[in-house]
């Protein structure tokens, strides 16, 4: 089992770094582009601006999930790792299970709201009038992908937290 979790985590790490950079470069590339255009020519270029939004969109869901697998979200660090290992274990498994039901309701409500988007229809105003769908996608797969990370963490962690020589007095 950990071996197939291991593999899936390391695909998902490569697109999702890959996703992030190139997201990021074009990101930056826009940004150039439209202050050259804007400076130079008095005249700005109001796609490049529609562009840029939905991809830091794309870059901020995408580092939450790559946070989540990284362990960078909010934590009281202080008070779990003063407690003993199996106390440290339990408290992990339990913080993890409940930021998994938050981004798993947040996803839920992601997705309903991705729906609305297509069955009204809404379109992009300046990016050859695709749907906002679309670009909106990332919302419910970004939190989709943080709730399995961090059941995967509730899965993982107590193992490697009682392994460890870490843990508060009376461990």
């Amino acid at each position: 089992m950990l071996t197939v979790l291991k593999k899936f985590e390391k695909l998902l790490v490569g697109c999702e770094t890959y996703v992030m950079v190139a997201s990021m470069t074009i990101f930056a590339f826009c940004v150039v582009i439209d202050v050259i255009m804007r400076k130079l020519f008095g005249n700005s270029l109001e796609f490049m601006q529609e562009l840029g939004k939905y991809l830091m969109v794309w870059a901020t869901f995408i580092g939450a999930s790559l946070g989540t697998k990284t362990g960078e979200h909010p934590s009281m660090s202080l008070v779990i790792d003063s407690v003993p290992k199996k106390i440290k274990a339990l408290m992990t498994v339990l913080v993890d299970l409940i930021c998994a039901g938050a981004s798993a309701f947040a996803g839920w409500y992601a997705y309903q709201q991705l729906l609305l988007y297509q069955k009204m229809h809404t379109l992009t105003v300046t990016l050859w009038r695709l749907p906002v769908w679309v670009f909106y996608i990332i919302v419910p797969l970004g939190f989709l992908i943080m709730t399995v990370r961090f059941l995967i963490r509730a899965y993982t962690e107590p193992a490697s937290i009682l392994r460890s020589g870490k843990g508060g007095a009376a461990a």
